[in-house]
């Protein structure tokens, strides 16, 4: 069975509605993608862009990787990025050299199984 695509739309409609039941803001998440990024904040901007629980479980499933460049195409689609658009495929580039170096920067305990620092 082939993964379908999920695509985000980033309409005031869809961020309204998600502001109104998670309370939290779609400026203050948007912006906080540069900074420490929370699942309740990735759920947040998927639902924000129209998505589901469902997609937001289908995201996570593919990668948070691949789930955060679907974000990222999305606001970029709607012109969050200014009229420049963004080259999804130096995202993608840069998505995964990032994830891999935070993946190397963690070891995981023999004991417990829980990641920690390095």
């Amino acid at each position: 069975m082939e993964d379908k695509k999920i695509t985000l739309n980033y309409k005031a409609s869809n961020i309204a509605k998600a502001e109104e039941v998670t309370g939290k803001s779609f400026i203050d998440s948007f912006a906080g993608l540069s900074k420490r990024v929370s699942f309740a904040d990735l759920r947040f901007l998927v639902l924000a862009g129209g998505g589901t629980d469902d997609d937001f479980d289908a995201l996570f499933a593919s990668g948070t990787e691949n789930m955060m460049v679907a974000i990222l195409e999305g606001i970029n689609a709607a012109g969050f990025l200014g009229s420049e658009k963004m080259d999804i495929e130096a995202l993608k580039t840069q998505m995964h050299e990032t994830m891999g170096k935070a993946v190397s920067n963690t070891k995981t305990s023999l004991n417990s199984g829980e990641a920690t620092k390095k």
